[in-house]
């Protein structure tokens, strides 16, 4: 696994998994990988404390969005 992924996984079960920091066992969390080409993204749906290596993440190319965001049309 991907240390990014890893550390995304870690620091958003151990949040999720305090209910003196979450609402509802919901929340935000990212983190880009070293190299600056990922960022690695909690999916919605999923409560923070539930992600797995499997589960509760999508994995986006930045180039890909920073494209969408440069397109003129």
């Amino acid at each position: 696994m991907n240390q990014a992924l890893a550390d995304l996984i870690k620091i958003s079960r151990d949040t999720g998994g305090d209910p003196t920091l979450v609402q509802g066992g919901g929340g935000n969390t990212s983190v880009k990988t070293a190299d600056g080409e990922y960022m690695y993204i909690k999916a919605s749906g999923t409560a923070l404390k539930d992600m797995s290596a499997n589960v509760g993440w999508r994995r986006l190319r930045l180039e890909t969005a920073r494209s969408v965001v440069k397109d003129k049309a």
